[in-house]
């Protein structure tokens, strides 16, 4: 009987959060508007960086390996503004995050180990020509999921 009446209580405390709770709307600039932006974490397996770009390892929600190519051109400072890389440590690296503004992907951030040496880092024959595979347009980048 003290059972049924502490949970009575419980809900009698619960269901009128739930009833009052609203949607939660992704804000911009502390206003009501929502974001225009959605957006993208991958796990990223190895970076392995090249004078012409990155090539990243990334895992997709199935668990497969998949590599895409990055050019340099992407992450340079006053360019397009394409691509960030954030240095850092901490078990949530390496991974992306990719936003997409109108279905189209808008730009991307990288974060990876500040440590060079960490496994997640990886090594391209810098005496092999890769500019196919860093020729890509950032207007057809896609990524497989």
């Amino acid at each position: 009987m003290k059972k049924a009446i502490i949970i009575m209580s419980l809900l009698g405390l619960i269901i009128p959060f739930a009833l009052t709770a609203q949607d939660a709307v992704m804000t911009w600039q502390g206003t009501d508007k929502e974001s225009e932006y959605y957006s993208v974490n991958l796990m990223i397996y190895r970076v392995s960086p090249h004078p012409d770009g990155y090539r990243v390892e990334y895992y997709k929600p199935s668990g497969e390996l998949y590599a895409v190519y990055m050019p340099m051109k992407w992450f340079e400072q006053g360019n397009q503004g394409n691509g960030q890389v954030v240095w850092g440590n901490g078990p949530q690296y390496p991974y992306m995050t990719i936003f997409y503004k109108d279905g189209k992907i808008d730009h991307m951030r990288l974060y990876v180990m500040e440590d060079e040496y960490h496994t997640s880092w990886g090594t391209l024959d810098r005496t092999k020509d890769y500019s196919d595979k860093f020729g890509v347009a950032f207007e057809d980048f896609r990524l497989e999921y």
